[in-house]
């Protein structure tokens, strides 16, 4: 009795854990849910610091698949201060037109812009650009919300090849707004305040 009530009790800890799973960062400034069964491949890689902001990628699997290759990212920028509703649009656009060039070169146009409102009422942008890696036509889109003392740039890479390939099904177009990445953007929470 006592090892049936005491294995009842692991394997209810364990379905909870897996259903509340989040990555955070060592040094804690956000987290985001892994729980869900598409977010379970993507394995984070090590933190990088470039000066207060804070960039992490999770590559799918082993980063390479059916010769192309799927990579999310998520870039934690600290604010001195709340950004205000002016500052909004040129700020987040500069930021991703930095992050593009910073991380690709000039390899990368943006091809599509826009707003909405998540479940709390905030702002998030939605980006998407397209270009090419290592000679690969790849697309890129980003979506960035702006919380009190930080902005969030979660986005995601992937070779066409592999959204050609039925591995990923979004509607190819000129602006490709994967509701995936969205949903999963959507988990991010900051967890105190910046350092």
């Amino acid at each position: 009795m006592r090892l049936s009530l005491a294995m009842g009790a692991f394997v209810a800890l364990i379905a909870a854990a897996a259903e509340d799973f989040r990555y955070a960062p060592s040094s804690g400034e956000f987290s985001i849910d892994m729980s869900n069964p598409g977010d379970r491949g993507y394995k984070p890689g090590r933190e990088q610091r470039s000066g207060h902001a804070l960039l992490v990628d999770f590559w799918f699997g082993q980063g390479q698949l059916h010769g192309g290759f799927v990579q999310r990212t998520v870039e934690w920028v600290p604010l001195d201060q709340p950004m205000t509703p002016e500052q909004r649009d040129p700020m987040v656009r500069q930021l991703v037109s930095d992050y593009l060039v910073q991380r690709f070169g000039s390899k990368f146009a943006l091809v599509d812009i826009a707003k909405h409102r998540d479940a709390e009422g905030r702002l998030v942008y939605l980006f998407v650009a397209k270009g090419e890696i290592d000679s690969l036509p790849s697309g890129w889109q980003g979506s960035v919300a702006v919380f009190d003392n930080a902005v969030a740039l979660v986005s995601e890479v992937m070779s066409l090849n592999m959204l050609n390939s039925g591995l990923r099904n979004v509607p190819e177009t000129d602006g490709v707004f994967d509701p995936e990445l969205v949903r999963w953007a959507a988990t991010l929470r900051p967890s105190r305040s910046p350092r």
